[in-house]
């Protein structure tokens, strides 16, 4: 009976060592998957201040007031944004500011989608984001920022404008 016992015990102590090592292995996982993303949210906020400081710069927003004024423009801007912003009378630093603003954004954004991507968002906050990013893309000034700035959102890009394109053929074939 003795000899059963013993046997059992070893049995059930090669399941608790063999337990323990997944959870070991499991929590490794989870650690790297939390220094990575902290790493890559690191990297976002550092984009994010060096843009702050071209907000912040008088001399930056003086020389894209000047090329705005030669009429030199970002290589994404479209005829279809000139008609739009260009007779609003804005200077070449108010459109960059938003550009920046938008930019900084955007860098938010796909940190949130990084963070999303690594099981470390809740499902909830990271819809509201999605939710967010397909109004702004209704934008043509958002929009063409954002597909001129290379992230890992683009897959999500393409989706929100799939996604924006049906909605607007539905709403025009039921008008």
């Amino acid at each position: 009976m003795q000899l059963e016992n013993r046997k059992a015990l070893e049995i059930v102590g090669v399941f608790a060592v063999v337990g323990s090592l997944i959870f070991v292995g499991l929590q490794l996982v989870l650690d790297r998957r939390v220094a990575i993303s902290a790493q890559y949210a690191a990297r976002a906020e550092s984009i994010k201040e060096d843009r702050r400081a071209l907000l912040e710069s008088d001399s930056y927003m003086s020389l894209q007031t000047k090329n705005w004024a030669d009429g030199i423009r970002p290589v994404w801007w479209t005829e279809e944004l000139e008609e739009i912003y260009g007779g609003r009378g804005l200077t070449g630093a108010e459109i960059y500011s938003e550009i920046i603003r938008i930019r900084m954004y955007l860098t938010h954004a796909d940190n949130m989608h990084f963070q999303y991507s690594q099981g470390l968002l809740d499902q909830f906050f990271y819809d509201e984001i999605v939710a967010h990013l397909k109004e702004e893309l209704k934008n043509p000034l958002r929009k063409a920022i954002y597909l001129a700035t290379p992230l890992r959102l683009d897959h999500l890009f393409e989706t929100l404008l799939n996604e924006i394109e049906n909605e607007r053929l539905h709403t025009s074939s039921n008008s």
